[in-house]
């Protein structure tokens, strides 16, 4: 059995296996297959809930951080035109230690559990 093997069945296990056994119970205690999707997705998305959190965390410091450079990028956008607009942009946001991927630092805490 290998490392990646191992691993997988150690977090995947579990995981796997509660779910199984929620859904089951939901089956027998409601009676439908289709129905019994509802528990197990209010389940999923309580099991979620902690990675959404810390994603709407991580959005709020972004517009935050946005917000604040807001003005010295409408300045320039205003001012500058083409490829100087392009690198005094990147000049703005080299000084204020700023980088525009950082706004898809939300999705990581999503990723992570995919």
């Amino acid at each position: 059995m290998s490392m990646l093997e191992m691993l997988l069945q150690f977090l995947l296990g579990p995981l796997t296996l509660i779910l199984e056994t929620i859904y089951g119970a939901s089956v027998d205690l409601i009676g439908s297959f289709g129905a019994a999707i509802i528990p197990l997705s209010l389940t999923v998305n309580f099991l979620l809930l902690p990675f959404y959190k810390r994603a709407e965390m991580i959005q709020a410091e972004e517009r935050a951080i946005q917000k604040k450079l807001e003005i010295g990028i409408r300045h320039i956008k205003s001012a500058f035109k083409g490829d100087e607009r392009y690198m005094m942009l990147q000049t703005y946001y080299r000084q204020n230690h700023y980088k525009p991927i950082y706004s898809l630092r939300s999705l990581l805490p999503l990723l992570l559990w995919t």
